[in-house]
């Protein structure tokens, strides 16, 4: 089974309405991250199956209630894209097991859209500095909202040459053969469960800077993993 592990999101939160105590509301910008799908069986594959970086995008909203000046909690509704590149080689040896008779090249990619909720509490120094310092942790809850992976490659051999591409959408693989001088093939299979869980549970450890640029308005950049 699959682990997600978000290791890295650079994340901008403009907050209106801001006071030292009490509500307020915010908008998560557009966030670069880094995601890495990881597991044993994959890392014992050696190069017939190597992790690429992967950069995805996360945005949403925030809403919090500050309880004093240096202390409060924040809830956020974000829409998070994640997942992996892989590239790999695979070599299939005749049954001596001396000669290669064919030899697969590939490209690869998992994409997932969540829907996350994280429900945060937060320090931060004096609030009416003009530059100041934030933490936040918290439990989160993910809601997977779709999930497609796509895979192209080509193989040499023996016995011919040709490339191929495979999909996954939802819980369906549709792949096509296209052999060099020859008619394309395709073939559909039906997986019989769920290939990523649809409902998860993390946890969320941040820390930042924050800007006040007026009486009502706040600007803050935080690390977020």
């Amino acid at each position: 089974m699959k682990k997600l592990l978000l290791v890295a999101m650079a994340m901008v939160c403009a907050k209106m309405m801001f006071a030292q105590q009490g509500f307020y509301l915010g908008g998560r910008l557009v966030a670069p991250q880094s995601t890495w799908l990881m597991n044993k069986n994959d890392a014992d594959e050696g190069p017939e199956l190597d992790w690429k970086s992967t950069i995805g995008v996360a945005g949403g909203i925030a809403v919090g209630y500050n309880v004093s000046d240096n202390m409060g909690f924040e809830m956020n509704i974000l829409f998070s894209g994640q997942g992996q590149k892989y590239e790999g080689k695979i070599e299939t040896k005749d049954q001596a097991n001396t000669t290669i008779i064919r030899t697969e090249v590939y490209t690869a990619q998992t994409k997932l859209m969540y829907m996350k909720l994280p429900l945060l509490f937060k320090v931060n120094t004096n609030p009416e500095s003009t530059v100041g310092f934030t933490f936040f942790t918290g439990p989160q809850f993910d809601f997977l909202m779709g999930c497609k992976e796509e895979y192209n490659g080509t193989y040499t051999g023996s016995a011919g040459n040709g490339s191929w591409k495979s999909e996954l959408d939802k819980d369906e693989i549709t792949t096509t053969y296209s052999p060099s001088g020859a008619s394309s093939s395709t073939s559909t299979t039906k997986l019989s469960g769920k290939p990523y869980k649809g409902f998860g549970v993390d946890w969320v450890l941040g820390l930042g800077a924050q800007f006040n640029l007026s009486e009502n308005f706040q600007l803050t950049a935080t690390f977020r993993a």
